[in-house]
C-alpha cells in the first residue's frame, strides 16, 4: 500500500521496474528475481529502460510458466519478452495447488522444449536440479523472518546498502 501511494497505482511503467533493478544492482544485490511476467509491449522507451537495467545488472531472474493448477494443471508457455530475457536467467513459478488453493507441489525444475529450466525455489537454495520432478513446500518457515522492503523505500534510498548488498530479492506484487 505505501509503495503504490508514493510511487502511484500498479501496473508500474517498466522505467520504475528498471530503476528499482538498478538500485539493488547498485547496492550489491546477489540476484534479483522478478515475480512478474513483462509480456508484450508497452511505452518504447520504459521498455528499453527495462532491457537496458536487465543488461546492465547481470543479476536478473525472470520467471516461466509452465503449468498451474489441481493435478495435471493447466499447461500455459508464459515468458517475458525476448527484449528483457535475452540477458536474464530464467526461472520457474510454476505450482500444483489442492482442492483449497493451497500450493501443494513445486517443481525443481520444468521441461521448456528440451531445456530443463530451474525453479525460482532451486534457483534460490543453488540447488542444479537434475529433473523435472515435484517437491513439497518446507510451510515451518516464518514468514516475519524475511526482511521485506517497500519499492518505494527503495527508490527513495530510505535502505541502507548495508541491508541489500549479498543478498537475494524477490520483487513481488
Amino acid at each position: 500500500d505505501k509503495s503504490l501511494k508514493e510511487v502511484g497505482r500498479w501496473p508500474w511503467p517498466r522505467s520504475t521496474h528498471a530503476r528499482l533493478t538498478d538500485v539493488l544492482t547498485e547496492a550489491g544485490a546477489k540476484r534479483i528475481f522478478f515475480d512478474l511476467v513483462f509480456h508484450g509491449p508497452t511505452v518504447p522507451s520504459d521498455d528499453q529502460a527495462l532491457a537496458a537495467s536487465i543488461k546492465r545488472s547481470g543479476r536478473v531472474h525472470l520467471p516461466v510458466r509452465h503449468l498451474s493448477g489441481i493435478d495435471e494443471g493447466v499447461q500455459l508457455n508464459t515468458k517475458s519478452m525476448p527484449l528483457f530475457t535475452e540477458h536474464a536467467k530464467l526461472g520457474s513459478i510454476s505450482v500444483r495447488y489442492n482442492y483449497q488453493n493451497a500450493v501443494w507441489r513445486l517443481p525443481v525444475a520444468v521441461k521448456l522444449g528440451s531445456t530443463l529450466t530451474p525453479s525460482y525455489a532451486a534457483q534460490l537454495a543453488d540447488f542444479s536440479p537434475l529433473s523435472d520432478e515435484f517437491f513439497i513446500p518446507d510451510y515451518s518457515i516464518d514468514p516475519a523472518s524475511v526482511p521485506i522492503y517497500s519499492a518505494s523505500d527503495l527508490l527513495a534510498g530510505r535502505v541502507p546498502a548495508t541491508a541489500l548488498e549479498g543478498k537475494d530479492f524477490v520483487v513481488a506484487v
